[in-house]
């Protein structure tokens, strides 16, 4: 039995372990989820490892670097998805053996720390510690107070000479966030993987102002930023009056950004997840601060949107 890196040719072979691994989860998408992050920019074949025995690939797991602010620092930090053995093979210390091999190359690559979202009864015995995040987001009733220009804002699909001015409300709206993940600087960062969630461009008299994802059944906003605490004002009203929205509506921002609607009657919802884990690998001074924040509340915890190819699943 031996421990490598992923080839090219393994990966169906990885796409066929997956679904059976996952065959009695009520969740096959593992497989498409592999193959969706290997088209990200700092995809790292290294860091996608397979247990071969005799030929046959019997497990498999992938760490995909993604750069993290945390306590207004940058990190590169990685996100663990997906670890799949094969039947057979549970249960016999293939996916311990993965885990330890996976978090050696993620020192050996630079990573300051690897988060998941898994069961906190297996992961922990790898160094990974619980409530580190969850779900964080601002409600707001409706109708809306200000309404703002939300009718003047005209909406389009995002196109590739968008990426910076994204990035640069990206920043805006995450400011002072404890811990978020930084979007890549490629267009495939803000298009979703799913075909019900569709991605629009907010701009008014020519300049891009807001940016959202929303899901074209349910109505969920998966994704918002705007220029500024006027531009947030504009493009919820926009959100509000082009879906018909008539009760409440949830933003996936964290509480720092209540700020930007204070005429309005809204709740915060911050709750750490015993799921939501993280593994440091290394030992700064802000990781500290950080899990003291938590310890005290959960308002401190960060957001964590996960990268688009996650919307696939």
């Amino acid at each position: 039995m031996i421990i490598r890196a992923e080839k090219s040719e393994d990966y169906m072979k990885i796409g066929e372990l997956h679904c059976s691994a996952f065959e009695n989860s009520g969740s096959q998408e593992e497989s498409v989820l592999a193959c969706l992050l290997r088209q990200e920019k700092a995809y790292t074949p290294r860091l996608s490892l397979v247990t071969e025995e005799k030929g046959d690939i019997i497990g498999h797991v992938m760490v995909t670097p993604y750069t993290f602010t945390l306590k207004n620092q940058s990190f590169t930090g990685g996100i663990l998805a997906p670890l799949g053995v094969k039947p057979g093979w549970q249960k016999k210390g293939v996916g311990s053996q993965l885990m330890t091999a996976v978090h050696r190359e993620a020192e050996k690559s630079g990573l300051s720390f690897i988060a998941l979202l898994g069961h906190d009864t297996y992961y922990p015995r790898f160094g990974y510690e619980t409530h580190l995040f969850g779900e964080t987001s601002i409600r707001i009733s409706l109708p809306l107070t200000e309404k703002g220009r939300g009718s003047q804002l005209t909406a389009r699909k995002p196109l590739t000479e968008d990426t910076d001015a994204l990035q640069e409300m990206w920043s805006k709206t995450h400011a002072d966030v404890p811990l978020a993940i930084v979007p890549d600087a490629s267009i495939h960062s803000w298009l979703s993987t799913s075909k019900d969630i569709q991605s629009r461009i907010y701009s008014l008299d020519g300049r891009i102002v807001g940016y959202t994802r929303i899901h074209e059944r349910t109505k969920e906003i998966t994704s918002f930023a705007a220029e500024n605490e006027s531009a947030a004002k504009d493009v919820l009203a926009k959100v509000v009056n082009d879906y018909q929205l008539q009760e409440n509506v949830s933003l996936p921002l964290h509480p720092v950004r209540m700020d930007w609607f204070t005429q309005e009657t809204m709740s915060p919802k911050t709750k750490a997840w015993p799921a939501g884990m993280i593994c440091f690998l290394k030992s700064d001074p802000a990781f500290d601060v950080y899990k003291r924040g938590v310890e005290e509340s959960d308002e401190n915890i960060g957001i964590i949107q996960w990268p688009v190819p996650f919307e696939a699943i």
